[in-house]
């Protein structure tokens, strides 16, 4: 399995690579959605997990504009305020994500939102 992994905190991008690696799981960092929306569109993950907030393309416009462009990659977006997000995927962002999770996040939720997908 490989996972793009998009967030703008040095600091988060590390931690989900080592506790993703420790799973077997081949990762990829990127730090905003311009870059992960040109990494995506080749078709070469099977999961991206995404901040919400990014420099340049947040990750709510980086899911829906691949989408639009015929990726169907599943997209996790990572988030404090879950909740808020969450009415936001009942009222505009549908298919283009496919769970919201809570930051800090959790490796096992992560992991158990990869496995659901049916992709870990």
């Amino acid at each position: 399995m490989r996972v793009l992994i998009v967030a703008n905190h040095e600091g988060t991008r590390r931690n989900l690579q080592s506790s993703l690696s420790e799973r077997g799981i081949d990762v990829c960092m990127v730090n905003n959605g311009r870059e992960a929306h040109q990494l995506a569109q080749g078709g070469q993950f099977d999961a991206i997990v995404s901040d919400v907030m990014l420099p340049q393309v947040d990750g709510v416009r980086m899911a829906r504009d691949l989408w639009r462009a015929g990726c169907r990659t599943p997209v996790i977006l990572m988030s404090w305020m879950t909740e808020r997000v969450s009415r936001g995927k009942q009222r505009g962002f549908g298919k283009a994500v496919s769970c919201v999770i809570s930051k800090s996040v959790d490796p096992v939720q992560l992991a158990v939102s990869l496995a659901i997908m049916g992709r870990a």
